[in-house]
């Protein structure tokens, strides 16, 4: 027994252990033996439970690697591995119909088998054959190989997801690259307004923000505040910076200097709160405490105050303050002349409003004296809006003469005439002079009144608790959509850059004759047009009045036409003058222009005044001390007014102020002023709204279903959209999972073993 376990042991040790030998298992069988020569089978009892006997062939070193044993009716091959599990209890090795042996003892068996390997050199002269060990596989490795697999995916996501998450604060701190799908670009700086004008700033540029702390609202504004200027860090090359104080954090004087700083800068102090529980809620938190930010440039510095409960537009008031600071620091100025002297109505609120908000351009009154003055050189360009009274001929000469020189002309009128002070608001044909001279550049007005089918002024009157009333649609007010799939306005056009809607009151269709014009060398772009179901409204008087009762009175007729109409239209180029050779003591004038003059034509009447407030106000309202203004006014005319001031006028000045961007050639915050309107909403440009046929009318059943049945298709968008947002990520996540299972699985199965 000592022998064969030294002889054990010393295998091991020469690593033969770690092989698996072939054994010939041999067992004698009924029937008798092909072989001519019948061999000496040493058998032994084997030590298994089933007492099966089993030669063993010993190894041979000498013996080639691989022999294909004999076989015979009486001969089985079996690998067996050496260092697998012995048989347990009550399983067979061998034939069901092998009777089981008697059990030996161990040391018997050991002796038994030794004796059995000797003999078998004697008296098999077979080689051996030295094969591969196969693997043995086990559950537990089965699930331990599984659960590692499954910790390696886990792994490799989290590891992913490190990495985007990583990535993305790497390429916010030091990275411009940013993707917003919005059109107006509401998750980052305006690249050709905002970026652009950081480009120009010659000094450095540094905002103190000053906030309280405490209140939620606050808090989250002064985040996403804090978000907003780290845009103008990236764009300003290194020109920019900024901090953010809060004085409450202070103590001592480091606090009251902050104070007085603040307050010294034009800052005052505010009561801020905000209510727990919602609206109508008695508790709450007040603050008070400085909000508002104070920016330097160079020598010059100016102040402006925020409201965390109104962030729109918060770029285009900070790029506001910027342009202004570089414009008085670095000397730039820009004049723009409006003519007066006509009773053109709008240039007084007009200007209010550009000293306040766009103190960079100076809005000027021109009065030409009946001709007798010319249009300063010094000018960037000219406004001229409807007049109250006739243009003498020797005016419209010296405007004409100011063009030639290569200026700009932008004109915001037509041949519709309101009275003033009106309560029928009633309507003439008359251009006040305007018309003589546009048509000297080929541009002539229809003399009707023309009212777009599909896009008009609904009028919305705000009732208590927020609840809207919308009144009678009013037609004689062209509402320009720019949601819809046609677009009716250029809203690539400086004067309209990306502005949601345009409202134009009382249009008239124009025509352009591009010969008068200036032949092919003018570029012609038509910017404002109707859609091709319009009606024209003739007579030589008509009453405009919102009120169903009086609107379209004194009316000659009216014809439906399937067509579009133009509304608006811009010229470019060597423009032909409109009194070539000069007249009247105007001289100097030029057959063409000198390089490149540009017109805009916008056909309206009283774009810049509310029409409605100055055919509702009293005659004699205020003319006595104590006296109330309104008193006397029409009430239902009052009420369109202030209708149209909050929801429609708003617009009137944004395209007054990007005109004068158009005028001046500075288009740094053309698209930062979409962003002051209203937040990007979602368009639906495959299902654009519905419009009336011809033969249906807004208000009718037919047409109510049709739109209903519109909403219907957008909400349905809108809940795919939705869903997709919910599914798609998780979608993705289970598709690539599974691609790696499959993966996985293929690459087990190409193994052969």
């Amino acid at each position: 027994m000592s022998d064969t376990k030294d002889d054990d042991s010393k295998k091991n040790e020469s690593g033969e252990s770690d092989q698996s030998v072939t054994k010939i298992e041999k067992r004698k069988s009924e029937a008798p033996a092909e072989e001519s020569e019948p061999k000496k089978a040493a058998s032994v009892d084997d030590d298994s439970p089933t007492g099966a006997q089993t030669p063993i062939a010993k190894k041979s070193e000498d013996a080639p690697k691989s022999v294909r044993p004999k076989e015979g009716p009486s001969t089985k091959v079996v690998v067996k591995d050496e260092d697998a599990d012995p048989p347990k209890a009550g399983r067979a090795d061998s034939d069901e119909d092998e009777e089981p042996k008697p059990k030996k003892k161990p040391a018997a068996a050991a002796a038994a088998k030794k004796k059995a390997v000797d003999d078998d050199d004697d008296d098999d002269d077979r080689p051996a054959v030295k094969r591969p060990a196969p693997v043995p596989r086990k559950d537990s490795e089965g699930e331990s190989r599984r659960t590692r697999a499954s910790g390696e995916s886990v792994g490799l996501l989290l590891v992913a997801g490190a990495v985007l998450v990583v990535g993305n604060l790497a390429l916010q701190s030091t990275s411009r690259f940013r993707i917003d799908a919005t059109r107006e670009e509401k998750f980052t700086l305006s690249k050709k307004g905002t970026a652009h004008l950081l480009s120009t700033l010659n000094k450095p540029l540094h905002i103190k923000v000053y906030s309280p702390e405490g209140l939620a609202t606050i808090d989250a504004f002064i985040r996403d505040l804090r978000d907003l200027l780290g845009e103008y860090v990236r764009y300003g090359d290194g020109k920019v910076s900024y901090e953010i104080i809060y004085p409450d954090r202070l103590e001592g004087e480091q606090k009251t200097k902050a104070e007085a700083d603040a307050q010294e800068a034009g800052l005052k102090k505010q009561l801020m709160g905000e209510s727990k529980g919602g609206a109508g809620s008695k508790s709450g938190t007040i603050g008070e405490g400085f909000l508002g930010m104070v920016l330097t440039y160079g020598g010059e510095k100016a102040t402006l105050d925020l409201n965390e409960r109104n962030q729109q537009g918060l770029e285009f008031f900070i790029s506001n303050k910027i342009r202004e600071l570089r414009d008085k620091e670095d000397k730039i100025i820009h004049r723009i002349g409006y003519l007066q002297g006509h009773k053109e109505k709008g240039f007084q609120e007009l200007q209010r409003i550009f000293g306040e908000y766009f103190p960079y351009y100076k809005l000027e009154g021109i009065d030409l004296a009946k001709g007798e003055k010319d249009v300063e050189d010094g000018l960037d360009g000219l406004i001229m809006s409807t007049p109250d009274e006739e243009i003498p001929s020797k005016e419209l000469r010296r405007i004409d003469k100011f063009l030639m020189k290569g200026k700009a002309l932008a004109v915001f009128a037509n041949n519709i005439h309101l009275k003033d002070a009106d309560p029928a608001m009633n309507v003439t044909f008359s251009g006040m002079g305007v018309d003589k001279l546009l048509s000297g550049y080929g541009i002539d007005f229809k003399q009707e009144l023309v009212i777009d089918k599909t896009q008009f002024w609904t009028p919305v009157l705000m009732g208590p608790q927020g609840m809207g009333i919308q009144l009678d649609p009013y037609p004689f007010m062209f509402m320009a959509d720019g949601s819809r799939s046609d677009v009716t306005f250029d809203n690539k056009f400086a004067p309209f850059f990306r502005l949601p809607q345009l409202a134009v009151p009382f249009p008239s269709e124009l025509t352009v004759d591009k010969a008068r014009a200036g032949g092919d060398p003018v570029s012609i772009t038509p910017v404002v047009r109707t859609s091709k179901q319009i009606v024209t409204v003739q007579g030589s008087s008509i009453s405009v009045h919102p009120s169903r009762d009086k609107m379209g009175a004194g009316a000659g007729g009216q014809k439906d036409e399937k067509r579009e109409a133009w509304l608006g239209v811009s010229l470019e180029g060597p423009i032909k003058s409109a009194f070539p050779g000069g007249g009247e003591g105007v001289d100097g004038v030029p057959i063409a222009a000198a390089g490149k003059a540009r017109l805009f034509v916008l056909s309206s009447g009283n774009y810049f005044t509310n029409a409605f407030q100055e055919a509702g106000k009293s005659p004699f309202g205020g003319m006595m001390p104590g006296m109330d203004p309104n008193m006397g006014s029409d009430e239902e005319l009052m009420r369109y007014a202030a209708i149209y001031d909050r929801n429609t006028r708003v617009y009137s000045f944004l395209v007054a102020k990007q005109t004068c961007d158009w005028i001046s050639q500075e288009t740094d915050l053309l698209a930062v002023g979409a962003k002051l309107m209203s937040d990007p909403e979602l368009t639906y440009p495959k299902s654009p709204a519905p419009t009336p046929s011809p033969d249906e009318k807004p208000d009718s059943e037919a047409f109510r279903k049709k739109k209903q049945g519109w909403i219907d298709s957008i909400k349905a968008e809108q809940r795919f959209t939705q869903w997709a947002n919910i599914l798609i990520g998780p979608a993705l996540i289970g598709l690539i999972g599974l691609y790696r299972w499959w993966n996985r699985n293929a690459k087990r199965a190409a193994v052969k073993i």
